[in-house]
């Protein structure tokens, strides 16, 4: 659209917008086959919508139940007639401006756009437009909002005019109905035909062709056949123009549509922030003031706790007493509501408050319009609790959650489940944990499930993150450790990409319940703006150290190999092979020891290098690990190094590896590379290493304290002074046979590695692996993420004492505070 439509079109709808509460919306949806519907209709599409309402073929406006074309005056045979985008595009139009939705379906397949324009022999456009004047003499409250247009397949040969004779069409609509800034929105036809390269080229072109236009997208959309979407990408496309809608006519949403909105597209990435009892922090738990102050600060779900007085009024309140958290005392079952109204709140430090304990009507309707509620303990309330929700008018804030079998809760509480969000709650540390899931999934079709598990060594999360994609949206708690395997709060005040993160982009959570919700929020943002860096990509062409070759079993999608002072000292290397892929991070050297100029890391990586391309395709990780070992030991003996290396391991050439096996379908680390594998990500950072960089962190934050600068500390790191002699010890724990010693960890320095200490990953039917050295402070799916993420650590951290604690951080000189390498590889099965 030009600069100075889209002025005088702003113009205009703003006059328009502020007189909506007079008018309701009437929209038109024309075109052929993909508006009249060729999808088959599900029982998802089947449900009538209230708040929509389609005109009839007697003139009258009735509830909305697909087909939406089969009232057409110009249609097919009626039986051809099945989903299109119309209906999605209604109710989600409809649940986002909570107004009632007023239709006019008149479609015809395989209809060319000249038969559909005025005084054509066929007439369409004349029955068309009776039909129009037909719901505007039902409702005197109706307006035309805009004209919905999906057509072009039956122009695909004949293009040449297409845009004249669309201007002509919509002229004349906007002409006969009096008014002419009708907004006019069209729908790309699908990118799968080849035979559509010219009409989808003259549709990409109307909002610059027509005035006041706009154009959806069909992008990443999928048929059923030739000419026709499928149902989901009909789903989708009525989503896509209800949104373009939105954005044309400026309307505004309320923040509880923006957050429904969310929840309710299972493909949405956006993390959903959950404040725990609301802002307790700040105010007293499960209080008006504890949901007003997380409104403000931008929380998307307040979670709170429901209990019942003597005399039946729900309240909010989480222990079975009124001890903890109010001035009274004793179960809430025993006093009448007008006994718990004149008590007052404590707050978390047990002190008396002004603030009483409010009802969950109250709740409500603090909430209403602005934040969802998850309402705690009130499964056994359910019936009294929708009563509620109806006489408050927000049944669609309340999310009611529980962990009775799916088939229970469909038989008990069927009748409410399309009203209000139900969410189930599903523990992972049970052994039926994943038929549970799939019983939710199949009978309820959740927007959201709960999950919990005490231990990081559980794999189920990653099978979860699989099960769930696309289907709903996962959520995890962070208020105790044990909700999330040791990722919660207390994790991320420490590290908030171990924490937060980790369940973000390991996991797949994208609704976090926190009981530091201002903190989440402020990580969420940094989250979003480093991740959505603007660099000078070039370097990753210009400045990568390794090129790729081709090979039969799996291709390169993405590499980078970059030393942090310059190729020759770079200690990381990469190598790939017909059967292997593998990054290889040679240590940096705890000794003066050189070889041709070269440092012990650096010998390390290159002789584990030379053992991988020697390689027998199906060798495995015992003889793979034994194989790097024998190349160092070798080199040892060859060089009379072995006797002193033996009693100074601090000395020793030694590397970290992570390699990937075509043929063994497996990924092999050893020490502190890291990895992802589909969903599995392992960083398998060492214990002793995170002692070292606290120590490090500790003592420069000191020395920045008597006066040191950044700069100076680049130049000369009392830090790493400090733990340095402490380094060089640390070596007797590599590859340490004594059982139990939970410092040990693996590497290739020439000697024994025990394999108890090397993590085996299967690939089973993941596509794609990324391997990386510890180079990234944190490893990402895309090449470009990681260095985002890199590049803002750098920045804000250079020293690697605060946002990422590292045992070195930049020298003056460098560009980074290590080598780094990175490796993605799409495997063909």
């Amino acid at each position: 659209m030009k600069k100075i439509d889209i002025f005088l079109f702003l113009l205009v709808t703003t006059l328009v917008v502020s007189q909506a509460s007079a008018h309701k919306r009437l929209f038109i949806l024309l075109g052929q086959s993909n508006m009249s519907g060729r999808a088959p209709v599900e029982d998802a599409d089947m449900a009538a919508c209230p708040i929509v309402k389609l005109l009839n073929a007697d003139g009258h406006f009735e509830v909305v139940r697909n087909p939406l074309n089969c009232f057409s005056n110009i249609r097919k045979d009626i039986a051809m007639q099945k989903l299109g985008p119309g209906y999605t595009f209604a109710e989600t139009l409809s649940e986002q401006l909570q107004d009632t939705i007023f239709l006019v379906v008149n479609a015809r397949g395989g209809t060319a756009l000249e038969r559909f324009m005025k005084n054509d022999t066929a007439g369409y456009y004349e029955k068309t437009l009776l039909r129009i004047k037909q719901a505007l003499r039902e409702r005197s409250d109706l307006k035309p909002a805009a004209i919905i247009w999906h057509q072009g397949e039956s122009n695909r040969d004949d293009y040449q005019n297409y845009l004249n004779h669309l201007n002509t069409l919509v002229a004349d609509l906007r002409s006969d109905l009096g008014i002419p800034d009708l907004p006019f929105i069209a729908g790309e036809i699908g990118r799968w035909n080849p035979d559509y390269s010219h009409i989808v080229e003259k549709i990409a072109l109307i909002p610059d062709s027509i005035p006041y236009a706009g154009l959806v997208s069909s992008e990443g959309l999928t048929n059923i056949d030739e000419f026709h979407f499928d149902t989901r990408s009909q789903r989708e496309l009525g989503k896509r123009y209800a949104k373009k809608y939105l954005e044309l006519s400026g309307e505004k949403v309320s923040r509880l549509v923006q957050i429904r909105s969310k929840l309710f597209e299972s493909n949405s990435k956006e993390v959903l922030v959950v404040a725990h009892r609301g802002d307790w922090r700040n105010a007293c738990e499960n209080s008006l003031e504890a949901i007003e102050n997380a409104i403000r600060m931008g929380v998307d779900i307040v979670e709170v706790d429901l209990a019942r007085t003597k005399d039946g009024h729900l309240i909010l309140l989480h222990d079975k007493t009124l001890d903890r958290t109010t001035t009274g005392k004793g179960k809430p079952e025993d006093h009448t509501l007008a006994e718990i109204k004149a008590l007052r709140l404590r707050n978390g430090c047990h002190i008396k408050t002004i603030y009483k304990v409010p009802t969950l009507e109250e709740a409500l309707l603090t909430a209403k319009g602005k934040v969802m509620l998850n309402l705690d303990k009130a499964f056994d309330y359910f019936d009294q609790v929708y009563e509620l929700l109806e006489k408050t008018g927000t049944t669609n804030l309340v999310i009611m959650k529980s962990n009775a079998p799916a088939e229970d809760v469909k038989r008990d509480y069927g009748k409410y489940l399309d009203k209000v969000v139900f969410m189930p709650k599903v523990n992972l540390d049970e052994e039926d944990a994943i038929q549970k899931l799939n019983d939710y999934l199949r009978v309820l079709k959740p927007v959201a499930i709960e999950f919990k598990f005490a231990h990081d060594t559980n794999l189920l999360p990653y099978e979860v993150k699989k099960i769930m994609a696309g289907k709903s949206h996962i959520w995890y708690n962070t208020l105790w450790d044990t909700h999330a395997g040791g990722h919660d709060d207390d994790c991320s005040l420490a590290n908030r990409d171990k924490g937060y993160g980790y369940l973000i982009d390991n996991l797949g959570a994208t609704i976090l319940q926190t009981d530091r919700p201002a903190y989440l929020i402020d990580y969420l943002k940094h989250k979003s703006k480093v991740m959505d860096c603007k660099r000078d990509w070039t370097y990753l062409q210009s400045e990568n150290e390794f090129q790729a070759p081709s090979v039969p079993h799996f291709m390169v999608e993405e590499c980078f190999l970059k030393g942090k002072q310059s190729p020759q000292t770079n200690e990381d290397g990469i190598i790939v092979t017909p059967y292997f892929a593998a990054v290889i991070d040679g240590a940096t050297a705890k000794s003066t020891f050189t070889y041709e100029g070269k440092k012990t890391g650096r010998l390390a990586m290159e002789l584990a290098l030379e053992a991988i391309r020697d390689f027998p395709k199906d060798i495995d990780a015992v003889e793979a690990i034994s194989r790097i070992t024998k190349k160092i030991h070798d080199f040892y003996v060859e060089h009379n190094l072995l006797d002193e290396l033996k009693s100074e391991p601090g000395k020793r050439f030694t590397a970290n590896g992570v390699i990937y096996s075509y043929a063994r379908n497996e990924v092999w680390q050893v020490g502190d590379c890291q990895c992802i594998i589909g969903n599995l990500y392992s960083s398998n950072e060492k214990e002793i290493d995170a002692i070292m960089a606290n120590a490090r962190a500790a003592v420069n934050e000191v020395a920045l304290l008597d006066g040191a600068t950044v700069k100076d500390l680049e130049s000369h790191d009392p830090g790493r002074e400090f733990i340095y002699p402490f380094l060089q010890k640390q070596a007797v724990l590599q590859n340490c046979p004594i059982e139990g010693q939970r410092y040990a960890f693996p590497v290739f320095d020439g000697f024994p590695v025990q394999m108890k200490q090397v993590n085996i990953f299967p690939v089973g039917d993941a596509e794609e692996v990324v391997l990386s050295s510890d180079g990234y402070p944190h490893l990402y799916s895309t090449l470009h993420e990681s260095e985002c993420y890199l590049a803002d650590i750098l920045e804000k951290d250079p020293l690697c004492i605060r946002l990422y604690k590292s045992t070195k951080g930049i020298k003056k000189g460098n560009c980074s505070f290590d080598d780094r390498a990175y490796l993605r590889i799409k495997i063909k099965k």
